[in-house]
């Protein structure tokens, strides 16, 4: 009997449908551009993803989007993330990016803070939330997450070149 159920599983991982699955999965993981991108959408439809891996594929997804510049894609693939994931730091930080890259600068921010109540020691995330408070002049505000930002990571240069952008000359 368990040699039968051993072979049974061995044709059934061998089936076309579970290479293409595989094939699917390696490229949605592994590869770039539009073939990937085709790869995640190929294993959202195929209705055979399970828990994290449904939300892992959408975030994915989006990140692909992103790298080919594909901005309000990446976007909507990392909001569908976060609609099964809430606590999806990555996701977070990556819409937050997109939307700079859009400069949609108040979602951006609503993002960074989301991301800085889930990962508060995210000098990246101090560092961009001040540049979208600093394009909105929000002097303040750009200048406390420099400053935050700078605490976490002292080396960070971009946050130093924006405070030494907001500082009065002396």
């Amino acid at each position: 009997m368990r040699v039968l159920l051993l072979f049974t599983l061995v044709g059934l991982l061998a089936t076309p449908a579970h290479a293409s699955f595989r094939s699917n999965w390696q490229s949605c993981e592994n590869a770039r551009g539009a073939a990937a991108i085709k790869a995640c959408t190929w294993l959202l439809k195929s209705g055979r993803l399970k828990g994290k891996q449904i939300p892992a594929i959408w975030f994915n997804r989006g990140w692909l989007h992103h790298d080919l510049k594909q901005y309000q894609q990446a976007i909507r693939d990392y909001s569908r993330t976060l609609k099964l994931d809430p606590r999806h730091g990555a996701a977070l930080t990556n819409r937050a990016k997109a939307y700079l890259d859009v400069m949609r600068f108040e979602p951006a921010i609503a993002d960074y803070t989301r991301a800085l109540r889930i990962n508060p020691k995210d000098a990246t995330s101090f560092y961009y939330r001040g540049f979208a408070n600093e394009n909105l002049g929000r002097k303040a505000a750009a200048i406390r997450d420099y400053r935050a930002a700078l605490k976490l990571t002292p080396s960070q240069k971009e946050s130093r070149a924006g405070l030494k952008r907001l500082s009065p000359a002396r």
